[in-house]
């Protein structure tokens, strides 16, 4: 049937859709930016070290870092609220991406992108969002943008770090950093918190919270179009 619960709704919405899947595509841009480039790093940081050795390091960090994070976000969220967790590992991110630009050895760099893991880590927090803020079928919408997001990520990644690694083998770093950053300062001014408390001080999602006052959104026919805009203005500014 129709998902009429996805049209109801206004551009505030929108906005919120919008900064959580940008960072789906932040954390894939990121994951990938190193694959056409770890060599260079290698022979600069770890000259004495295995190519594919040095690789398995850094994929290993990075895959530690989000494991274990996903371990605790979810039910730290459900305490703190969606947005905290939000806010807190995308600072870390941040950090962690200029962190890499001044990365010393091997180790060093492998431990910093272990922190980025923790945007990664936040998954479940981001399907919890999306589920906070949606009834069932909107879900099915929204796993497919999500895997598009992931996708123009992938793609993305390796095309960048490629690009800037012709200028300086720390820019794709500073770029990332740069790019984490606005995307922190958008979603601290604007992202609206998931969680609302009901009458008994419990935290719970504004969709059940609107469903138990009966509240009516206004209906919004342009929804769909506008995040497969989101999605291509992204792929695009890229």
């Amino acid at each position: 049937g129709r998902l009429r619960y996805r049209l109801r709704t206004d551009p505030r919405r929108v906005a919120d859709l919008g900064m959580v899947f940008s960072s789906v595509l932040v954390e894939w841009i990121g994951a990938t930016l190193m694959a056409p480039i770890t060599p260079w790093y290698v022979k600069k940081l770890a000259p004495n070290m295995g190519q594919g050795k040095a690789a398995s390091v850094l994929m290993a960090s990075y895959n530690i870092g989000m494991f274990v994070t996903s371990l605790f976000t979810g039910p730290l969220s459900d305490r703190v609220g969606r947005r905290p967790v939000f806010l807190i590992a995308l600072l870390l991110y941040t950090g962690a991406q200029f962190a890499d630009a001044n990365a010393w050895d091997l180790a060093s760099l492998g431990g910093f992108r272990a922190l980025e893991g923790v945007l990664a880590g936040t998954r479940p927090v981001i399907i919890a969002y999306l589920s906070d803020i949606s009834e069932n079928d909107d879900m099915k919408l929204y796993g497919v943008i999500m895997g598009i997001f992931v996708v123009i990520g992938q793609l993305l990644g390796p095309v960048i770090g490629g690009a800037l690694l012709q200028y300086s083998m720390w820019l794709p770093f500073y770029f990332m950093g740069i790019l984490a950053a606005v995307l922190l300062l958008l979603e601290f001014f604007f992202l609206r918190e998931s969680l609302v408390k009901d009458d008994n001080g419990k935290l719970v999602s504004r969709a059940k919270k609107a469903e138990e006052e009966n509240v009516v959104f206004p209906k919004n026919k342009w929804l769909i179009p506008t995040v497969i805009c989101l999605g291509i203005a992204a792929f695009c500014r890229q």
